[in-house]
């Protein structure tokens, strides 16, 4: 009696994976467009990074050097079954496109369902329709007014997993004639690598958000990262659970420029990012906040920056959820990088 008394109490094995927190990049010198961006954490201990500005940070007309900062978690939650999917597809000449991203359900998934947001990515240099202008090579980059991610809930079907990733790349002109007249025409590349996560406990959602004013002050306007706190209240009577893990479904950077003409514009950036800290009280409820960014202070601006940001976020309850963090920084060559991740 005492053997089944203590099988059906024994925990359930606890199950881990890597999950992206927050990211950061900004280039040493100057701001630039955007040609590449990659951000994605591997399960294997490793990130796949990328970094590319057009012609001024290649070599080509000028250099520059790309630093990342790149934060990450090690979930490890009781009885959890975990999947991935990737996929590329290619939006423009309108801002945005969604794909559905699919792959085989684990044993073990049920109804309780997540999903989080773990890379992404940008690259201009896609083939383009008969009508994109002869004399700008896509691969150079646009200038910007911000990019956006955005999941869609988990779905179960059949034995596989899917769930809508929506993409948005805001191409917008500024100074050079050629790219302007391309950038009404513009297919761009993008990526998602999404981690699925069936567990058996429950989530709580939440949307951050934050703005500032960047008045126009050249060169090197000085522009402070937003940063807002929030918490999430998991359901503390719900299966016993008192730990939480959270991760990033989304987010959203936008910086609309007014040039000193009074006109709007894009404009090349010198940073982006947008970080994640906190912890779980491991009794129901997560607090910390997110630290974004989206700048152009550089030698050469062009006007006004009204900077904004939204972020959001899931917090899954489960007895016995544990999450050790880690921050990898450095810099690499332009263009694309694998990193080693540090031990959290």
């Amino acid at each position: 009696m005492l053997l089944l008394i203590l099988t059906g109490c024994a925990q359930p094995e606890t199950v881990h994976a890597l999950v992206l927190q927050g990211w950061e990049y900004e280039w040493e010198s100057l701001s630039h467009r955007i040609s590449l961006l990659q951000v994605q954490v591997n399960q294997d201990s490793t990130a796949s990074l990328g970094l590319i500005g057009g012609s001024f940070t290649t070599g080509s007309e000028g250099t520059d050097v790309p630093h990342y900062r790149l934060e990450y978690a090690d979930i490890g939650i009781p009885g959890a079954a975990f999947a991935e999917a990737q996929g590329t597809w290619t939006i423009g000449p309108d801002a945005s496109g969604t794909s559905t991203l699919t792959t085989a359900a684990p044993d073990g998934c049920g109804d309780q369902m997540a999903v989080y947001l773990n890379g992404f990515g940008i690259d201009t240099g896609v083939p383009q329709s008969a009508d994109y202008p002869a004399d700008y090579d896509p691969s150079l980059g646009y200038t910007s007014n911000g990019f956006a991610w955005a999941l869609g809930g988990p779905r179960l079907s059949g034995g596989m997993l899917s769930v809508d990733v929506k993409a948005t790349v805001r191409w917008a002109p500024q100074d050079r004639a050629d790219m302007n007249a391309a950038i009404p025409f513009a297919q761009t590349g993008v990526s998602a690598d999404v981690l699925f996560v069936c567990f058996q406990g429950d989530a709580q959602g939440a949307v951050v958000s934050g703005n500032v004013d960047y008045p126009w002050n050249p060169p090197f306007t000085q522009q402070d990262p937003m940063t807002t706190p929030f918490s999430i209240v998991g359901d503390a009577q719900a299966h016993g659970n008192k730990n939480g893990v959270v991760g990033g479904t989304g987010f959203d950077l936008q910086a609309m420029f007014t040039d000193v003409d009074g006109s709007s514009t894009g404009d090349y950036l010198r940073s982006y990012g947008v970080e994640l800290t906190g912890s779980d009280d491991g009794k129901g409820t997560w607090s910390g906040s997110t630290t974004a960014q989206i700048t152009n202070s550089s030698l050469i601006e062009y006007g006004d920056e009204a900077a904004s940001f939204a972020a959001d976020y899931t917090r899954i309850g489960v007895r016995g959820a544990t999450t050790a963090t880690a921050t990898a920084e450095g810099t690499h060559d332009v263009g694309a990088a694998t990193i080693t991740l540090p031990s959290p």
